[in-house]
């Protein structure tokens, strides 16, 4: 078995447009926990899920890569289940797992999930589960007065061995025994899996279903969950709930196209809870005397997903600035409800305005009207945010040191890094020292639009065979040979290709003289663009050729085919692309003009072949 196979994991869930919603939050918490060399393959049972309802449920991709596909389901094929006695929040998609095997034939092995629950952890280890001679495995319902045998399972979390499915021929029973058994079915599809596959159920581990429905059950506060099911007719989104774990759905919500404002989430916190304790003690009102229940009451008025501020203080260059994003990205997933304050210099904030997840960049002109130390204090005491979380330091220096002291935050975030790692994960992993939970090291991005900027209108064209240069960086030790790059440029020409030279400042304005005096054919872009007017012009092009510099870390984090051309082997370990996240990146050492133009080429034809 190859790495990747091992490391797919196939999930599926059912529903129609009324919980397309809440199946947005169930994919959310998914690719929220998991791993980046996970492949995460997502199937979609589809009961007349609306066009709008199914674009944002594909807009969830940007939390982390992986396949959503929408299965056609034709509702006529489940005629026969359609008078079985069900609870009133039970609809027929529920029964759509019954014949899961037919409509994913191409599919050995599946996690099922129901819409109304939420993934707290990665589901590889539930994947990996051997279900040895079994055909399903699953978790022990938590109402013992279903239990007609001592292995009833809840069928909302399940493993399914689809191939077993199909060689036993489960489908034809699950029909036969619901044909045979209409009347006295209880609990619709998951009445008819516990009857039919009594002796071939895997019991698994009860975190991977920890059943939350009101406050006194005993797995609604004592375990830790992998996965927490909202069973019953309470769920989360019904002002008053009582499951203890509710704070989950809406954490995981605010992932989604469908989070809620600032106002609505206010409603949704201390009022919800008051007004489901109050709902509680009308339906059970003697229970209050029972410990365990104001335990749970405890944890549930302690949780603590009020709105955080962070802010990100780095006065160093375009590069850093980029790299920073998978540390916004994994904030982001952790505490949806937060606000992420970026300040940097004043010639980086089109890097970090358009970040995914930076709500607001702040300025630091520290060449300007923020030199010196009085400009410091001015900035400090004029700061918007008077209640400060967590401050991260990304860089020690003695003016980010004052920057953060001067905020008052609860926390300082710094170093030491672990040097082991790339700078981009080493940024990342600033946030562990403050959570528990998983951070998971993900491909930086940058929002921008595929328009060619307008006052390059009459030179640039949609469509065209651009290759983007950029040949200077800070250290001269980085810099491309000029010999280099008139070869490659000559090269490029010669097959069809326009180059974009590309940079900024005294230094590259000089390369490009240079180039012009060789004879070079080229349209020179140095100082011409903005960052945002860049990230257009790159993104128009075939592909770029970059020493290691910020333009290089810029291009792969808009999606633009990048070749990384190192003159410093050591430079390499630290700064180069991870391939596992940029699959679009070659990396070379210190090469020659055949090389590099060869890689490039190849790079070409392998997309042409795809």
């Amino acid at each position: 078995m190859s790495n990747t196979e091992y490391n797919r994991i196939n999930i599926c869930l059912s529903c129609d447009e009324n919980y397309a919603k809440h199946a947005g939050v169930v994919i959310a918490s998914i690719l929220a926990h998991s791993s980046a060399d996970e492949d995460i393959h997502i199937y979609i049972l589809d009961g007349n899920i609306s066009k709008n309802s199914k674009e944002k449920i594909l807009s969830l991709k940007s939390i982390k890569r992986c396949s959503i596909e929408f299965v056609e389901v034709n509702e006529r094929d489940f005629e026969e289940y359609k008078g079985i006695s069900n609870h009133s929040y039970i609809s027929i998609p529920t029964f759509y797992r019954l014949k899961l095997a037919s409509l994913l034939p191409t599919v050995d092995k599946v996690i099922y999930l129901d819409c109304d629950v939420a993934v707290c952890s990665s589901l590889k280890e539930l994947f990996n589960t051997d279900l040895k001679e079994n055909v399903f495995g699953g978790v022990l319902d938590i109402d013992l007065h279903l239990r007609n045998n001592p292995n009833y399972i809840n069928a909302s979390v399940l493993l399914m061995d689809l191939n077993k499915v199909r060689e036993l021929n489960i489908e034809n029973k699950f029909y036969n025994y619901a044909k045979e058994n209409f009347d006295n079915i209880q609990l619709a599809d998951q009445g008819i899996i516990n009857a039919v596959l009594t002796d071939k159920i895997l019991i698994i581990d009860s975190k991977f279903n920890v059943q939350s429905e009101c406050f006194i059950r005993r797995s609604s506060f004592t375990k830790d969950p992998a996965i927490v099911h909202f069973i019953g007719s309470q769920k989360p989104w019904h002002f008053g709930s009582w499951s203890v774990h509710k704070d989950l759905y809406f954490r995981y919500l605010q992932m989604t196209p469908w989070k809620l404002s600032d106002k609505e989430l206010k409603k949704w916190g201390l009022p919800n809870k008051i007004y489901s304790f109050y709902m509680w003690f009308c339906h059970r009102p003697f229970f209050y005397l029972q410990k365990k229940f104001w335990s749970a009451v405890k944890k549930d008025m302690q949780t603590n997903d009020y709105p955080k501020v962070f802010v990100a203080v780095l006065m160093a260059c375009f590069g850093d600035i980029i790299l920073c994003n998978s540390l916004f990205q994994n904030i982001k997933r952790l505490y949806p409800n937060s606000k992420i304050v970026f300040v940097v210099d004043k010639p980086w904030y089109e890097a970090a305005k358009y970040q995914p997840c930076v709500d607001e960049v702040l300025i630091y002109d520290k060449r300007g009207k923020n030199k010196w130390i009085s400009g410091l204090w001015e900035f400090t005491r004029n700061f918007p945010y008077k209640k400060i979380d967590y401050v991260f330091k990304i860089y020690k220096n003695e003016r980010t040191d004052l920057i953060a002291c001067f905020l008052h935050p609860k926390k300082i975030i710094g170093k030491p890094y672990d040097m082991k790692v790339k700078v981009q994960e080493r940024h990342c992993n600033l946030l562990k020292k403050i959570t528990d939970a998983e951070v998971i090291n993900v491909p930086i991005k940058y929002n921008a639009d595929d328009n060619i900027p307008q006052k390059f209108e009459n030179i640039i064209h949609k469509n065209g065979n651009y290759v983007a240069l950029c040949t200077i960086s800070k250290q001269i030790e980085k810099d491309m040979p000029l010999d280099t790059a008139v070869g490659l440029i000559e090269k490029l020409n010669a097959d069809g290709y326009e180059v974009l030279f590309v940079g900024s400042g005294e230094k590259a304005k000089q390369y490009s003289e240079d180039l012009e005096k060789n004879n070079c054919k080229f349209i020179n872009l140095v100082n011409q663009t903005s960052i945002y007017e860049l990230a257009q012009v790159l993104r128009n092009c075939k592909g770029l050729i970059s020493v290691d510099t910020g333009t290089m870390h810029f291009s792969y984090a808009n999606g633009v085919p990048t070749v990384c051309v190192f003159y410093k082997a050591e430079n390499i370990k630290p700064w180069a692309p991870t391939k596992e996240f940029y699959p679009n990146t070659k990396i070379l050492n210190n090469s020659n003009v055949d090389s590099i133009y060869q890689t490039l080429l190849n790079y070409e034809r392998t997309k042409e072949n795809v």
